[in-house]
């Protein structure tokens, strides 16, 4: 899964960016529509739906299932999923991020801030590494299995490795 991507229509409302859970049968979408959708596709019901002032760009499902990231024109927020909301808990100030995906374990996640990407940890919000190298937008993010790295590609044709505890890149495909 992955927040960015093409888009697809659904009635009216043009699909930016879409994720599945690990743990849960739940796929989270957000569209031009401005809402942000949690659906179940075992039983292929809407189980959340919040519309926000501004549209969302992508979305990614912590792996719980109990968080979502949504990529807004003006932030990227850390949100929370109860029974009946999606509730807003941190905002970091990344201007619409088009690509956004937690680790395998929820530890972590990377987001897309125009030709770099920055990890952060998940329960404090720390940035724990930026890395630059793509020559255009970095159009989508990949977790290694064991979270040690990303694997990224961008606009500029180049897919690139990058060690998160070193900050570095330690592979490229051009």
């Amino acid at each position: 899964g992955g927040g960015g991507g093409g888009s697809a229509e659904v009635g009216k409302a043009t699909i930016t960016g879409m994720d599945v859970c690990i743990r849960k049968p739940l796929v989270v979408t957000c569209g031009l529509d401005r809402s942000v959708r949690v659906w179940n596709y075992i039983e292929k019901t809407t189980e959340l739906k919040k519309t926000f002032a501004e549209e969302a760009f992508s979305v990614a499902f912590h792996p719980s299932g109990l968080h979502v990231l949504v990529g807004f024109s003006d932030k990227l927020r850390l949100m929370n999923l109860l029974m009946d909301d999606i509730r807003p808990f941190k905002e970091l100030p990344i201007k619409a991020c088009r690509e956004c995906q937690f680790s395998n374990g929820g530890q972590y996640f990377a987001a897309v801030n125009g030709n770099a990407i920055q990890a952060f940890n998940t329960y404090t919000c720390e940035s724990i590494a930026t890395m630059r190298g793509h020559n255009g937008k970095v159009r989508s993010l990949y977790w290694t299995q064991d979270d040690s790295g990303i694997i990224s590609a961008g606009m500029d044709g180049a897919v690139y490795q990058w060690d998160l505890k070193e900050n570095k890149r330690e592979g490229e495909f051009v």
